[in-house]
């Protein structure tokens, strides 16, 4: 089986979950529609086994997507796979978007959107909460939508110590975005400690 992925980059936490998805005996290439900034994360990806093709011309995508299995889009709504998206070449594919926004807020999940692929995975459960997903009804949501965590490497974690401390302690991880980090979030760590 042939995969193709379709990302805009793979810096940070989306390099670190292609990453972890290597070498798992499936044949991955990966098409990244901007040039690697977070070299780290690249070099991770292909040791992990993926083929990369970065910013390929029309004809070497139209190639590559004829001769894939499966297509799957790594929705981050950044603008270059939107563009990619709007002027997709006329080939028949099955489409797999691995969704990693919660569509909460902006950017938000329409439920036409998430109908044009095959099958959707969203990168947490609450995205099956949404008005727009439960809306599509029980068994469609079933048939068409799971969640697949877009986390990476997570056994690195299982390394660390606690420490014993007084209180507790509040955080982030992920992308200091306001596309990512919610609007209120200062105000949330302000709410906690007080």
């Amino acid at each position: 089986m042939r995969v193709l992925h379709i990302a805009a980059h793979v810096g940070g936490g989306i390099g670190a979950a292609y990453a972890g998805l290597g070498g798992c005996g499936i044949e991955q290439s990966i098409v990244l529609l901007e040039e690697p900034v977070d070299k780290a994360s690249l070099l991770g990806v292909i040791k992990s086994g993926f083929t990369v093709h970065v910013c390929p011309g029309r004809e070497e995508l139209v190639q590559l997507l004829e001769i894939s299995d499966i297509v799957l889009f790594s929705w981050t709504h950044h603008p270059a796979l939107t563009k990619l998206m709007i002027e997709f070449p006329n080939i028949p594919i099955r489409s797999i978007l691995w969704c990693h926004v919660s569509g909460n807020y902006f950017p938000t999940i329409r439920a036409g959107f998430l109908q044009l692929f095959d099958q959707c995975l969203f990168a947490t459960p609450y995205s099956l909460e949404l008005p727009e997903v439960r809306a599509l009804g029980r068994s469609y949501v079933q048939d068409h939508f799971s969640v697949v965590y877009g986390l990476g490497d997570l056994v690195r974690y299982t390394k660390l110590t606690p420490r014993k401390h007084e209180g507790f302690v509040l955080g982030y991880v992920g992308t200091l975005n306001q596309c990512k980090l919610h609007p209120s979030f200062i105000g949330f760590i302000a709410a906690a400690i007080k």
